[in-house]
């Protein structure tokens, strides 16, 4: 029942500047991307459920953050140690 008012709502909309649409998307599918993004929003921020997954979901993504952090550290490293390898090589 939503999901044919907001597709009803969407195909019906009509943009005051219709020939632009922002990156490429129709003002139709910008609506419900819109509607979909509050609606997670309100879920995750305004109800116990969105709070207790939030809190289960929270220290994992901050535990692959930092393992993404170790990552670029090395990458870094690696990409320094080959920088140095080729100036040394260019000078011989």
């Amino acid at each position: 029942m939503v999901q044919e008012v907001v597709v009803s709502i969407a195909s019906n909309y009509q943009s005051p500047a219709a020939p632009y649409s922002a990156g490429g998307l129709s003002p139709a599918t910008t609506l419900v991307l819109g509607a979909v993004t509050g609606l997670a929003f309100g879920y995750l921020f305004f109800t116990d459920h969105g709070r207790q997954f939030r809190a289960r979901v929270e220290p994992r993504i901050e535990t692959w953050l930092a393992e993404l952090s170790r990552v670029r550290d090395t990458a870094d490293k690696v990409m320094l140690a080959y920088n140095g390898s080729r100036g040394l090589k260019e000078r011989a």
